[in-house]
């Protein structure tokens, strides 16, 4: 039987039971007390939905993605590639962050395709982890769409800050696109979106733990070769932007504060990003990089075997 809940949110949650739907006008909130798992999280706040589906298919889609680049190109030496994953050429040509297919050839869709791959077998282990944990949870409390949205304007901008500062390196931006969850949730957080009560728990806290951990972990995925501390930099600062924008109407607050917020999030995203482009553009880029296949021929010497280029 379901049991009534202490109110964390006064005014809010008072009566709601575990397990209950909630609607306040903006959207059916869920709160449970079940169980911890990985497609339901831990569930201390409102959730908008039971399931993070967008998560899971992203999960999905990067599994198919390295399984089908690994199974065309073959397996790098780990003196190569250490994650255990295909040959670089491969990833460059498979649609990796490559500055010169992008401003020269004109490949824009690699600020779309970048994000979706993983370098290697640990990294999509560790990228699968914290998408089915952490990244389920939030788009749980968002919504699907803001959720993707969020993770997709972080893969661009993580695909355009690695271009400016590792121009001649091909990297993946998946890491980059969930650091830009966290830079949202912080968002949120610093917003001040949750009710804090002297008398009970604050779940803000926790969550802050939880989140802090989780970054600190994906920042160091960039010990690995074809992953830049840079794009993950980029990623965070895009989805804290973003998150500026479309999270601000969970303010509990005056109209006025939420405006203003909003205003501020535009107005620096849209000078980040045309900043950004502007310096993309204008940065020296490696002619080498046209031909990745003898670009990383030169690089790796020994044991590389350019296989899909």
């Amino acid at each position: 039987m379901p049991t009534s809940s202490p109110s964390r949110y006064p005014g809010i949650d008072e009566g709601v039971t575990s397990d209950t739907d909630y609607t306040d006008g903006s959207g059916t909130w869920t709160f449970q007390s079940g169980i911890e798992t990985i497609l339901k999280g831990d569930d201390l706040n409102f959730m908008r939905q039971r399931f993070g589906f967008c998560s899971i298919l992203m999960a999905i889609v990067q599994l198919v993605y390295i399984i089908t680049m690994m199974s065309l190109c073959g397996l790098a030496p780990l003196d190569v590639n250490p994650a255990i994953g295909p040959y670089p050429d491969a990833l460059s040509g498979c649609g990796a962050k490559n500055i010169y297919s992008i401003c020269y050839d004109r490949q824009y869709w690699r600020f779309f395709t970048a994000p979706l791959m993983s370098i290697g077998v640990i990294h999509l282990i560790c990228n699968t982890f914290l998408m089915l944990e952490t990244g389920a949870l939030f788009e749980r409390e968002w919504g699907s769409l803001k959720w993707i949205i969020i993770l997709t304007c972080s893969g661009v901008g993580s695909t355009i800050f690695s271009s400016i500062f590792a121009p001649d390196a091909v990297t993946v931006a998946s890491s980059g696109a969930i650091m830009g969850l966290f830079g949202a949730k912080f968002s949120q957080l610093l917003l001040g979106i949750y009710h804090f009560d002297e008398n009970e728990e604050n779940v803000d806290v926790d969550q802050l733990g939880n989140i802090s951990c989780s970054f600190i972990f994906t920042l160091m995925l960039a010990v690995f070769p074809f992953i830049d501390v840079s794009g993950h930099v980029g990623g965070l600062v895009t989805g804290f932007l973003i998150g500026m924008v479309i999270l601000s109407r969970s303010i509990r607050t005056e109209t006025s504060t939420k405006l203003m917020w909003v205003g501020v999030g535009i107005v620096l995203t849209i000078i980040t990003s045309v900043q950004g482009i502007i310096i993309m553009v204008g940065t020296e880029i490696d002619a080498n990089l046209q031909y990745p296949c003898y670009y990383f021929e030169n690089m790796h010497v020994e044991n590389y075997e350019c296989a899909c280029s």
